[in-house]
């Protein structure tokens, strides 16, 4: 292994890094211009038609919103030039007249090259033996009868390089002068080193394939009864990562200019689609869809698709997978879903149904946001028309927030919590019909003197709720419905909505605080000027409730307050012990107003 520990090694590092304007430097590749104070370009490590790639000289580094690519001057020579750490670190140091690391380094480095490349010649041989023995081995007959049975021409086994382990390939191996212990490193040997072993005796064998086309591992099928597992993949090498391996990534990502990825389960599903017009098709290696995957996937496709067998598994592996995501998400990337019908896998359902149903079934496929909101929904019921417990509606909203907030992007999980509780107040009736009363809106916009969507308007709703905080009960999935461009008005709407779903511990003194900063940044001239009732020690919460809603509806003209006269507030479903706190907030809130 490297010696990081080693002090010139990194002083040459610093050096680079000190020494490199990473803007000028990439820029030799990339069409940079600069954008305050970074720069902006396509980045070149995906297509993309809009720029997300930015380099930023102050902060030493590249990122990119769409692929997620990030490094230093180092990493960008590793990925462009695909070049290992240490040819990396000697390229950039030729380039700009920097003393080179100890050469102790690069014997390490030299000794790992060789061994890799070893490797790949034992892979590129193993495969090619397997090839041979399917062809003429009489023992692999019963392996020919299933391929055929199985509908695989023999145009696709060439193409995937489709083998079969007859048990001699190991001895074969052997008396090239491979070693026991670097066929165990390959993966393809078992057993003791004085009683070697084929690894896949009497499987059919699936070649995987690295991005540069070279044999990185095997699937073998099982072909006899009672033979198991029916699938055996390679062990992990210095090659092979089933975590982030995909079969026939190398071929399908010359199709994915045109046509989204399409993720399905096995071996045979890929060859089919293939086979059938989809040969953008890939499978995970017998894992469970990894972020790994998820983030290799997205490197060729914006929008890929995740095909799923239709049984219970294969829903519980789309869930899965659409949560592991939501971290994941950047502008422009997501997922999408296909769930088989009938319990049946890709193969079956086309030789069953036939190639247009496939289409059909990949054209209907539906947008992550869905996935997610179908997994929350499932937790509570198994029919959303039965009517819902008020404990388990409070939950949902609750489990909205924070499954929204486990995205990394936070335009992105805002847009999901608008999307999820839009579904929400759908699902429960909330979304009201428009009102006829366009007197009634007139007079009350005139009145007010603010036009839709006017920023007094927004800064009046928020002022209100900072004031008398209990209308939450009533008010939050208003709030939710609420778009803010303002910076600090959203930070005020968030804060609001995060002290009511999700901190019941909140402090009063802290509560009181920070309400007073946020009323600072609506001003209270604001409040006085264009909601003077709040200043009324006779009004009731009731009667805010309504000017609230009634300043609400005129701020977007598809949407209407609701014509019901609120006297008092119905305050089921509201946990006592808050609703009292809340309640006394909302008193000394009012009261301490009219001192500003």
């Amino acid at each position: 292994m490297r010696d990081t520990t080693n002090p010139g090694f990194y002083h040459t590092i610093e050096q680079i890094r000190n020494k490199v304007t990473l803007s000028e430097y990439i820029g030799k590749d990339v069409i940079l211009q600069k954008k305050g104070k970074e720069y902006l370009g396509l980045c070149p490590f995906h297509n993309e038609r809009t720029p997300s790639f930015t380099v930023n000289d102050s902060k030493n580094f590249y990122h990119c919103f769409g692929c997620g690519a990030h490094g230093d001057a180092v990493g960008y020579t590793m990925e462009r030039r695909n070049m290992p750490f240490i040819e990396a670190v000697n390229f950039l140091a030729n380039q700009y007249g920097i003393s080179l690391p100890r050469i102790d380094d690069y014997k390490v480095f030299a000794e790992e090259k060789k061994k890799r490349n070893t490797l790949y010649d034992v892979m590129e041989k193993t495969c090619a033996y397997f090839q041979r023995n399917l062809k003429t081995s009489l023992s692999a007959e019963k392996a020919r009868q299933y391929l055929q049975k199985r509908n695989i021409s023999s145009e696709s086994v060439s193409k995937f390089r489709i083998g079969f382990c007859d048990g001699s390939c190991v001895a074969f191996l052997q008396k090239q002068g491979i070693s026991y212990e670097m066929l165990s490193e390959a993966g393809v040997v078992s057993g003791h080193p004085n009683n070697p072993k084929d690894k896949f005796t009497g499987r059919i064998t699936f070649p995987i394939f690295d991005a540069n086309e070279r044999v990185i591992a095997f699937g073998g099928r099982a072909i006899s009864t009672g033979q198991n597992p029916k699938y055996l993949n390679s062990p992990e090498t210095a090659l092979f990562q089933k975590r982030s391996s995909l079969f026939n990534l190398y071929s399908a990502c010359q199709h994915t200019k045109s046509s989204p990825l399409i993720v399905v389960e096995g071996y045979v599903d890929v060859i089919t689609m293939v086979q059938n017009g989809f040969p953008q098709t890939v499978a995970a290696l017998g894992t469970a869809f990894t972020e790994e995957h998820i983030s290799k996937i997205w490197q060729y496709s914006n929008y890929p698709i995740l095909c799923f067998d239709g049984d219970a598994a294969g829903l519980k592996a789309a869930t899965r997978a659409a949560i592991s995501a939501l971290p994941l998400l950047t502008p422009g990337k997501t997922l999408f879903f296909c769930y088989l019908p009938e319990n049946l896998d890709p193969d079956e359902l086309i030789y069953k149904y036939g190639q247009a149903s496939m289409q059909k079934q990949i054209s209907a496929a539906i947008p992550l946001c869905d996935v997610v909101w179908n997994h929350l929904l499932a937790k509570y019921t198994d029919d959303p028309a039965t009517p819902f417990l008020p404990e388990d509606k409070i939950a949902l909203k609750n489990d909205i927030v924070k499954i929204a907030s486990s995205i990394g992007n936070p335009e992105i999980g805002a847009a999901y919590k608008s999307a999820l509780f839009d579904k929400f107040f759908l699902l429960f009736g909330k979304n009201k019909e428009k009102s006829s009363n366009n007197a009634k809106k007139t007079l009350l916009l005139n009145s007010l003197n603010l036009k839709r969507n006017n920023v007094v308007a927004q800064k009046i709703i928020l002022g209100i709720l900072l004031i008398v905080p209990i209308l939450l009960q009533e008010l939050d999935e208003f709030l939710l419905r609420t778009n803010f461009d303002d910076l600090d008005l959203l930070e005020i709407k968030e804060w609001l909505l995060s002290m009511y779903f999700l901190d019941t511990n909140f402090d009063e003194e802290a509560f009181m605080q920070q309400r007073n900063a946020f009323l600072g940044k609506i001003g209270m001239d604001v409040l006085k000027t264009h909601a003077s009732f709040l200043f009324n020690k006779n009004v009731t919460n009731g009667e805010i409730l309504q000017r609230w809603k009634d300043i609400w509806s005129c701020m977007d003209e598809n949407i209407v307050a609701d014509d019901v006269s609120f006297v008092s507030l119905p305050f089921s479903n509201f946990d006592k012990g808050l609703w009292s706190r809340m309640r006394t907030l909302s008193a000394r809130s009012r009261e301490a107003i009219k001192c500003m």
